[in-house]
């Protein structure tokens, strides 16, 4: 939770750009749409305004794991 904090007070120093709504998702559907493979696998969802009316999205996945490439041929 500390990593989404930052990243939201970041965007807000910075750019001016209030969170608007955040969102915890479900173990089975972060196993199941991100791919994340733990069984207590979590993710924090939030969107933050930019000025001018641009909305970006942030996530926040635990536990945390190394990156991985996925290629399909």
């Amino acid at each position: 939770m500390a990593d989404f904090n930052r990243f939201v007070q970041f965007y807000w120093d910075v750019f001016g750009a209030p969170l608007v709504g955040a969102s915890d998702s479900a173990p089975e559907r972060v196993r199941g749409y991100f791919g994340v493979d733990a069984d207590d696998a979590r993710c924090k969802i939030g969107w933050i305004r930019i000025p001018g009316g641009v909305t970006i999205e942030i996530f926040e996945f635990t536990p945390r794991q190394a990156p991985r490439l996925v290629t399909k041929l």
